[in-house]
């Protein structure tokens, strides 16, 4: 196979209806820009093990306090969330997920499995593993600064300027997720060290 047949039928695969779908529904809501940001709350709220403030919540998913408010109101309604009020401080408000909660995250995760099962059936566990190895090269190969370089070499200036502006948005949704939890869990290791010990 050559090279030209090689990026269309990967150009092919990745404007697929059915990846698109999957990719807005059912990822593991590691990025920042999934427009279900009720699922992504309760995702978040699962992760953190514990309540967490609108504030923080608003950091999180990129959004104004005052949206995380409404999407909170929602999901309050459907019985998903529970707002409490902090047992120090009752100025602040705390949002936990509820058992509903957590059995419609587990819904999607079962309906997200099977689809993912449905959709790689067609490899069996040696062609999968290849093919996952191949796509983390390919991924590896073309976020390198060498291939960046060599990308740059052969583009105009309106090319660069566009390719600068899309890679901004994208590269450090990841990372800012994943910095902002893993802030969360140690508060909230902090907050649990901190409580009094009533016993």
């Amino acid at each position: 196979m050559d090279n030209q047949t090689l990026f269309e039928e990967l150009g092919e695969l990745a404007q697929q209806p059915v990846l698109w779908f999957a990719r807005q529904r059912y990822q593991t809501d590691r990025s920042n820009h999934l427009p279900d940001n009720g699922r992504r709350l309760l995702r978040i709220l699962v992760e953190a093990n514990n309540p967490l403030t609108a504030g923080t919540i608003a950091d999180i998913l990129a959004i104004r306090p005052t949206a995380v408010n409404t999407l909170v109101k929602k999901l309050e309604a459907e019985s998903l969330v529970l707002r409490t009020r902090d047992k120090t401080d009752a100025q602040i408000v705390r949002i936990q997920i509820t058992k509903p909660g957590r059995e419609r995250l587990a819904k999607i995760d079962t309906f997200r499995s099977n689809f993912l099962a449905a959709l790689f059936s067609v490899f069996d566990d040696t062609e999968q593993a290849q093919f996952t190895k191949s796509l983390h090269k390919l991924n590896q190969h073309i976020t390198s600064e060498d291939f960046a370089k060599q990308l740059s070499q052969n583009m105009t200036s309106a090319d660069k300027a566009f390719f600068n502006e899309l890679s901004k948005g994208h590269l450090n949704r990841d990372e800012q997720m994943h910095r902002l939890l893993d802030r969360i869990k140690r508060q909230g290791s902090a907050d649990d060290q901190a409580k009094p010990d009533h016993s």
